[in-house]
């Protein structure tokens, strides 16, 4: 498993978000951690603070937005959500997602996870961060 920088995955992102190439269904064999029927867990190609372990819970169907998921997709949710605490092994964590559309780093949800505590103090911070 290779892993790149968050500046490679910005330098190289096509203007249609992967729209017609998209990485999340088509190149993740590698970086898979856990999977199920709908749903898989993988390591995050392009990790935030540079963290290894930094996992993805993702749709093996492209879906855009949790609205968009089965029941059978969001039952498996809770399942990926229990191994992700198995995973962390009682560590704290946090995860998040970024339901609008609009400044997205790609059309194909995805539930990023990150040991630790959220690395800002308040939500303005997160959002200063991320360009708004």
């Amino acid at each position: 498993m290779k892993l790149l920088t968050r500046e490679k995955w910005q330098a190289d992102k096509p203007k249609d978000k992967w729209k017609s190439n998209c990485p999340l269904c088509n190149d993740t064999d590698d970086l898979l951690v856990w999977e199920w029927k709908h749903l898989k867990i993988i390591h995050n190609k392009f990790p935030m603070l540079w963290r290894k372990d930094h996992l993805m819970v993702i749709p093996k169907r492209h879906v855009v937005l949790t609205s968009d998921l089965s029941d059978a997709e969001l039952i498996e949710m809770r399942e990926a959500e229990k191994q992700m605490e198995k995973i962390y092994d009682g560590k704290k964590y946090f995860s998040f997602i970024r339901q609008a559309v609009e400044n997205r780093s790609l059309e194909h949800l995805h539930y990023h996870y990150l040991p630790g505590n959220l690395p800002y103090s308040s939500t303005e911070d997160i959002l200063r961060k991320q360009w708004y």
